[in-house]
């Protein structure tokens, strides 16, 4: 099991969360079950989680990680502190996320196709 950058702590070993994330399919299904079962009886801890690997652990959803990831760190205390909800700052990043997919549309379709699709679309119908 010492074959994944592991340094002993206190009596448990301690593994890096990265390189296990990137070797964890060339390691047998035995090495897999064993390092489980040391996971749960604190035989081994792991340190330096992906932020897949944490999410995994703590049942929590991935977008909402990388929304508290891209907020300043007043934002992050705020939501911490139950001053501002999560979903509440979420809603805010995708809103700004869509506006950079919208910019990254015109750039590349170009802005003068945009703006005859605008024209077509508010054009006065005839009644």
């Amino acid at each position: 099991m010492r074959t994944l950058s592991t340094t002993a702590t206190g009596g448990a070993v301690k593994i890096d969360g990265r390189k296990l994330a990137k070797r964890r399919r060339r390691i047998s299904a035995t090495h897999r079950a064993m390092l489980a079962y040391q996971l749960a009886h604190g035989e081994v801890v792991l340190s330096r989680l992906t932020n897949a690997q944490a999410c995994a652990i703590a049942g929590a959803n991935r977008e909402y990680v990388a929304t508290i990831a891209a907020a300043s760190d007043l934002d992050r205390g705020r939501v911490r502190q139950g001053f501002l909800p999560l979903a509440d700052l979420h809603k805010r990043r995708k809103q700004t996320r869509s506006d950079t997919a919208i910019d990254r549309l015109v750039e590349r379709i170009g802005p003068a196709r945009v703006m005859q699709a605008l024209d077509r679309l508010t054009a006065p119908r005839a009644a």
